[in-house]
C-alpha cells in the first residue's frame, strides 16, 4: 500500500514550517562589527582593538535534535540528528596596550614592588573563535577563546600608590628602607614574643594552669617552644603534662597560632590541641582560644 495523500500533506506542512527555521539559524553570520562588540565585552578597557578580520565561518552542531528527512523512495521519515546549530567564526585581531602593564614582583615589609610586563603601545596579534546563535530576531555572539594568552598585568593605577617599579632608583631606595624597617619590626616582635608566658586555659577538665615557653622565631615568623599544663593553686582537676610546640606569627594579621609538635610528658587520656591568639596588640598579655571544643586561654609575661 502507498501512503495516502493526506499523510504526505502533513509531512510537507511540517517540512515547510520547521525546516526553514532550522536552516535560518545556521545561515545567520555575525558581522565584523558584532565580533568587535563581543571582544569589547571580553577584554579589559585598557586594551584597544584593531584590525578585526573574519577568517572563516561555518555552522557547528551537536547531536540531540529530532529532524525530518526523506528516504531513498521519497517517503518522509523522522530521526535523531543535530540540535539547533550555532555559527562558529574564526577571526584575527590586533590588541594594543593603552598604557604600561605591571605585575606584583615581591613585597618587602609593607612595600609592594612591581615589574613591568607590557610597555605602552605594545601590540599583540591573536586568532580567536566566536560562537553565534539566533535567539528570536537577535543574533547573540560571544568569544569562545584565543590561540594564546592575553597580555598579562594591570595598569599602575590598579596598585597601591605607595608601590614602586623594580629597577628604578626610587624603588632601590624604597626597598632598602622597607627592608630595614621590616628587619627592625621582626626583631621587635621577636623580643616581645619570646620568653615564658604564664596563665590559664579552660577545657573539659575546667580551668587549668598553662605555661607557654617560646624559644625561637625565624624572620618568617616560625615559632618553636614548649607548653606545660598543671593544676592551679587550690585545684585538683587536671593532670600535669607538657609537649613541644611549633607555630607561626602572622605579621600582617598580628596573630599567633601554636600547634602541638610532640609529647614530652603525656598524661593518660589527654590530647594535645592547637591554640590561636588573634590580633595581638598588647605584648604583656595575650588572649586567645584553645581549639578542639575548649574555650579561652589567657597568658601574661
Amino acid at each position: 500500500m502507498r501512503p495516502s495523500i493526506l499523510a504526505y500533506t502533513w509531512w510537507v506542512v511540517l517540512v515547510i514550517v520547521l525546516l526553514p527555521i532550522h536552516l535560518a539559524s545556521a545561515q545567520d553570520k555575525p558581522s565584523t562589527a558584532q565580533i568587535q562588540d563581543a571582544l569589547s565585552v571580553k577584554l579589559p578597557a585598557f586594551l584597544t582593538l584593531s584590525n578585526v578580520k573574519i577568517r572563516g565561518q561555518a555552522p557547528d552542531t551537536s547531536p540531540g535534535q529530532v529532524v525530518l528527512f526523506l528516504t531513498q523512495d521519497w517517503r518522509p521519515a523522522i530521526g535523531i540528528g543535530p540540535s539547533d546549530p550555532f555559527m562558529k567564526t574564526v577571526f584575527s585581531v590586533s590588541i594594543t596596550a593603552d598604557e604600561a602593564l605591571f605585575e606584583k614582583d615581591r613585597q618587602v615589609g609593607n612595600l609592594i614592588v612591581l615589574r613591568r610586563v607590557v610597555d605602552k603601545g605594545d601590540t599583540l596579534s591573536l586568532n580567536g573563535i566566536a560562537a553565534s546563535q539566533q535567539h528570536g530576531n537577535l543574533l547573540v555572539t560571544s568569544i569562545v577563546g584565543f590561540d594564546q594568552d592575553l597580555p598579562p598585568g594591570r595598569p599602575r593605577s590598579n596598585f597601591a600608590r605607595t608601590s614602586v617599579i623594580a629597577g628604578t632608583p626610587e624603588a632601590d631606595a624604597a626597598i632598602a628602607q622597607a627592608s630595614n624597617a621590616a628587619k627592625e619590626n621582626v626583631q621587635s616582635i621577636r623580643d616581645s614574643l619570646l620568653g615564658v608566658w604564664h596563665g590559664y586555659y579552660v577545657c573539659g577538665q575546667g580551668r587549668t594552669g598553662g605555661e607557654l615557653s617560646l624559644t625561637e622565631m625565624t624572620d618568617q615568623g616560625t615559632i618553636s617552644g614548649t607548653f606545660k599544663f598543671f593544676n592551679l593553686p587550690g585545684m585538683h582537676n587536671a593532670q600535669p603534662g607538657s609537649y613541644a610546640v611549633s607555630g607561626k606569627y602572622d605579621f600582617a594579621a598580628k596573630s599567633l597560632r601554636i600547634d602541638p609538635a610532640g609529647w614530652i610528658d603525656h598524661p593518660h587520656d589527654y590530647t594535645a590541641i592547637p591554640m590561636v591568639f588573634p590580633m595581638i596588640t598588647d605584648w604583656t598579655k595575650i588572649e586567645g582560644r584553645v581549639l578542639g571544643g575548649c574555650k579561652e586561654i589567657i597568658l601574661s609575661k
